[in-house]
């Protein structure tokens, strides 16, 4: 995966016809949270029930927009379901914190409209290039080898028990087309050893280290979990502007735009929770 989050300038229809702002273009040299946590259930017996697994990163690897389909996700079910010898394994993805995040297929030649977008980069600008079947094949491929050493690590016995705790962030600033006011749900659950934290939200991935700081080794945190709201920057991002902070409302019928103060409104809900 790659941040998909960079400043360029581009044309613009009005004078200067110049404009430099955050674009959805790749910047490989962005740190960003890599981990892949899969959680094998398995009965007493070592029999498999299920996996839960998580790996940030947005779906984008179908290359038909129009396209219903389960994506890499898809791909990598279908593997485990023959690796573990179970074709109705239950199998549940969770996007993570992938906000600002995909899949790292890129090209360095612009295309003719990219050319035209961008006319001061000559080519030297990286931009994300439509998926093929090779490119899904080869990113499925690479995370199978990840998840192939998980599966065969040795299994631990786990607590029994389960927990859940929900809360909802408001999120006032933004408002939807009937004037009611934006909110973020935020549920963690615990099930055993497994430690799932869910908002309803694409959150960025810039939240993932606070958050993780306050869970136990392993937890996933996701967002896309329940009602989403749309996007939820960080506080760094607000004042630099891009489709992740504003650009995202039309698509979600939202009015109104994130203000500063949601890093630490977020740390203090999920501390909540944790109690």
């Amino acid at each position: 995966a790659t941040w998909r989050r960079r400043r360029a300038t581009r044309l613009s229809p009005h004078p200067p016809f110049l404009r430099r702002r955050m674009e959805l273009l790749p910047d490989a040299g962005h740190p960003i949270p890599r981990d892949l946590v899969l959680h094998l259930l398995e009965d007493a017996d070592h029999k498999p029930l299920a996996v839960v697994w998580s790996w940030p990163c947005h779906p984008l690897t179908t290359g038909d927009l129009y396209a219903v389909s389960a994506d890499f996700p898809g791909l990598l079910r279908e593997r485990l379901r023959a690796h573990l010898g179970r074709a109705d394994l239950p199998v549940l993805y969770a996007p993570g914190f992938c906000g600002d995040l995909r899949p790292a297929i890129t090209t360095a030649g612009l295309s003719p409209r990219s050319a035209l977008r961008y006319p001061l980069y000559a080519g030297m600008l990286p931009i994300f290039r439509r998926p093929d079947r090779a490119a899904q094949s080869a990113l499925a491929d690479t995370l199978w080898q990840g998840m192939s050493r998980l599966i065969e690590a040795p299994a631990r016995p786990v607590p029994a028990g389960t927990r859940l705790a929900t809360a909802v962030l408001p999120a006032p600033a933004l408002r939807h087309e009937d004037a009611t006011a934006g909110e973020v749900p935020v549920a963690l659950c615990t099930l055993g050893g497994l430690t799932v934290l869910g908002l309803g939200a694409e959150v960025s991935a810039l939240h993932t280290g606070a958050l993780a700081a306050l869970l136990p080794e392993n937890a996933i945190l996701t967002g896309c979990a329940g009602q989403t709201l749309g996007y939820m920057p960080a506080d760094r991002q607000i004042p630099e502007g891009g489709y992740e902070v504003a650009g995202f409302r039309e698509g979600f019928s939202l009015v109104g735009q994130w203000q500063p103060g949601i890093d630490a409104a977020l740390a203090r809900t999920v501390e909540g929770l944790c109690r």
